[in-house]
């Protein structure tokens, strides 16, 4: 399997599994890149309440209806707002119930507040510490590896990446350690539950220097098992992206059910 043009379309039910752990693997390459986050012109840096630091985000909720128009949820009307931002709405509940959103200038804790056309929106999104991967000695069940890519049978109860709260034991610390990486710094990572398959869920960081997470392209569930794919070099990784992306992957799943299902169902 080779990467960027002549990866081709990834089937990953047709792989079949190798002896062994498959050939030895080399060093994957993941060039640094800059970085291109810049505040909105609304948000300005502040402080929440708790001591965590966060932006500062300011609306007005347009219309001019008053209480016979339609109403917003307050979480979904900051996730309509800070589309750019790429924030899951998980991280701004979490910052709404932390204390850090105001509606006409009195706290809202609860993400599900009524808005109305004229009210006046101001939330600070909580900023979240960065993580420290390591590598870690985890057995991985490598289906297939070459040069470029890495396909491994992830087992129910792995979860794929680090996040808050979950720090080590993932699939993430088992591919820096099979890999050979060095740890990691992981900025802003645990948003990608929202995330679209193929796009960058998070940035890694050597030192202060960012650089793309390390070949993870898709996701599987903790709870579910099946194949993951990951990327050795920058050519299989923008190519497996691109496929996941434009849904020309091939995957099947397999569930257990318990009872009858209805027709269709």
């Amino acid at each position: 399997m080779a990467a960027a043009g002549a990866l081709g379309r990834l089937c990953l039910s047709s792989l079949g599994r190798r002896g062994g752990n498959g050939t030895p693997s080399s060093r994957p390459r993941f060039p640094p890149v800059a970085s291109t986050s810049a505040p909105s012109a609304s948000s300005s840096s502040a402080s929440a309440g708790d001591g965590e630091k966060g932006s500062r985000e300011s609306f007005v909720v347009p219309g001019g209806g008053g209480r016979g128009s339609k109403s917003l949820r307050l979480d979904s009307f900051l996730s309509e707002r800070l589309t750019g931002r790429n924030l899951s709405r998980a991280r701004i509940q979490e910052s709404v119930r932390a204390g850090t959103a105001t509606v006409n200038g009195r706290v809202q804790v609860k993400p599900a507040h009524k808005l109305w056309p004229g009210d006046e929106v101001v939330c600070v999104i909580l900023e979240r510490p960065p993580l420290d991967v390591e590598p870690e000695d985890i057995p991985l069940d490598v289906v297939y590896e070459d040069a470029t890519v890495l396909v491994v049978d992830k087992p129910a109860g792995l979860v794929v990446h680090p996040a808050p709260g979950n720090h080590g034991g993932t699939l993430v610390n088992a591919v820096l350690h099979h890999c050979n990486l060095p740890a990691l710094r992981v900025a802003e990572l645990g948003d990608g539950e929202d995330d679209v398959e193929g796009g960058s869920r998070a940035d890694l960081m050597y030192g202060n220097v960012p650089v793309p997470r390390p070949g993870i392209v898709h996701r599987l569930d903790k709870g579910t098992s099946g194949l993951m794919v990951v990327a050795k070099d920058d050519l299989a990784r923008e190519s497996l992206q691109a496929q996941f992306r434009e849904r020309t992957v091939e995957r099947e799943y397999l569930s257990i059910v318990c009872g009858e299902l209805d027709r269709g169902g």
